[in-house]
């Protein structure tokens, strides 16, 4: 037998306009897919659809969270009924939390840390806050008040005007009767007194507390037995003391310096100079002091 070879038969060739549909099928599905990463929209719901299949445990349990939220925030058992206020020596108890916005008992759940917080601080005599919320029903706030050093005088519209302040110049509240005698009177203030809860910007007011500042600790004249601090010189704080006490003067510069130094010669002084009149402390190296009836400089 012969064999006879066939011919294998050509695949016909595609026209090329056929050729360039099919190309332009496989681009169009080619941007489909891509447009579903770079389209917010089909991002968006492709995203969504994953979320909903996986995340469905997860909404549940936020869902519930967010209910028992909302559903404790109006119960009872979550009332503040045990409200711990600490720390205060000046302020009432009753007051500050009718002012602050924490009483009647709010809901603890409810309550707002923050704002209450911003609340307290409002108070002129609160420095600093801490609240602590212990549930169901337990809140701890905590105080720290900010110490009165000074009676102020200022000028004011029918006379002169006195209040009470800190040594940063907070003005804490109108000055009482007894204050005067508990506290040095700082004259020569310029501007007249700012509401409680504001501070004095009168350089004069700021020069005479930090003067009274450093004289704490003095063996011949501390801040408790001062007197007046008057600001009315030029360049120059005279502190006067209570009865008999020295009369100190002292210009702006080194104050810790020139205190530490009167602190030392303290005792060299008394002994030399016995009843001690008035202390002069407006030089750099030189320290003058009057007793009985001699002006010696140390």
């Amino acid at each position: 037998m012969i064999k006879v070879k066939r011919k294998k038969k050509r695949k016909k060739e595609q026209p090329s306009s056929e050729r360039a549909r099919a190309r332009k099928r496989r681009w169009d599905l080619f941007k489909r897919r891509v447009s579903r990463w770079l389209d917010p929209a089909r991002a968006a719901i492709w995203w969504g659809r994953v979320l909903l299949r996986v995340g469905g445990p997860v909404a549940a349990v936020v869902a519930l969270i967010w209910a028992a939220t909302v559903i404790g925030a109006s119960s009872p058992l979550f009332l503040a009924s045990d409200v711990e206020v600490r720390g205060l020596k000046n302020l009432e108890r009753e007051g500050l939390l009718k002012r602050t916005g924490l009483e009647p008992a709010p809901n603890l759940l409810a309550l707002d840390l923050s704002e209450a917080t911003s609340r307290l601080l409002a108070e002129p005599w609160v420095e600093r806050v801490k609240l602590e919320r212990h549930l169901p029903s337990h809140l701890i706030v905590e105080v720290v008040e900010r110490e009165a050093v000074a009676v102020v005088r200022a000028p004011g519209r029918s006379g002169a005007v006195e209040v009470l302040v800190d040594g940063e110049g907070m003005v804490l509240r109108a000055a009482k009767a007894d204050d005067r005698l508990r506290f040095p009177v700082l004259v020569g203030a310029q501007g007249p007194a700012p509401n409680p809860g504001i501070r004095f910007a009168d350089p004069k007011v700021a020069s005479g507390l930090a003067v009274l500042q450093a004289t704490e600790g003095l063996p011949l004249m501390g801040r408790r037995s001062l007197a007046v601090v008057d600001c009315t010189y030029t360049g120059r704080i005279v502190l006067k003391g209570r009865g008999s006490q020295a009369v100190v003067a002292v210009r702006g510069g080194d104050l810790e310096r020139k205190f530490a130094r009167l602190k030392t010669l303290a005792v060299e002084l008394k002994r030399r100079h016995g009843n001690i009149r008035y202390i002069d402390l407006s030089f750099d190296r030189l320290v003058i002091v009057k007793g009985g009836d001699k002006d010696k400089g140390v």
